[in-house]
């Protein structure tokens, strides 16, 4: 009895993407919710917040669109 070996021409192919979340809260003081987002925003771009393994919140893993 012959076993039917797999090829890769047998298998259809498919893109997953594997999205990740994190998040972080802080608290700014500000003259408006602009000023607020302003302000972490440049606080983020210069890295003195950085978002790492402590701060996941959920994964996904999904087909992607074609």
């Amino acid at each position: 009895m012959f076993e039917r070996k797999e090829t890769f021409e047998d298998k259809n192919t498919y893109t997953v993407t594997i999205e990740e979340t994190l998040s972080h809260q802080c608290e700014v003081n500000a003259d408006s919710q602009a000023e607020a987002i302003e302000k972490v925003n440049e606080q983020y771009r210069l890295e003195h917040i950085i978002l790492d393994s402590s701060n996941h919140v959920e994964t996904n893993i999904f087909i992607a669109k074609s």
